[in-house]
């Protein structure tokens, strides 16, 4: 197949746009890999939370932004609740505390006003 010069730079801007993906190192009989795994998807996880922000809307804390959903959003504080409990590593404990009592509703349920209508 033969490409010309234009195509070319076409296929050249596309590819400069994408992201380029890495598999993660695991050995999964291997504690430490497993940490170092963990952690690495941890971090991953962290970069999406943005809510907690200075200036950030109070009802915010706790979500994630744009077309995330609040179960979404609940997996991933699951998840860093369960990373904590394999791991030890006490690093997002304080973001996941916050996130979790921000959305505590009134009644003591996971059922904040702000939310009521996506409920």
């Amino acid at each position: 197949m033969k490409f010309t010069t234009s195509t070319m730079k076409s296929l050249v801007l596309a590819a400069a746009g994408l992201q380029i993906a890495e598999a993660l190192q695991l050995d999964v009989n291997n504690s430490a890999s497993i940490r170092s795994a963990s952690s690495t998807i941890a971090h991953g996880l962290m970069k999406y939370y943005v809510s907690n922000a200075t200036g950030a809307n109070p009802t915010a804390v706790g979500t994630l932004p744009g077309l995330y959903y609040w179960w979404e959003a609940g997996a991933m504080w699951g998840g860093l609740v369960d990373y904590y409990a394999y791991t030890n590593d006490t690093s997002y404990n304080p973001s996941t505390t916050q996130a979790l009592l921000a959305q505590v509703g009134p009644d003591r349920n996971y059922m904040p006003p702000a939310y009521f209508f996506s409920l």
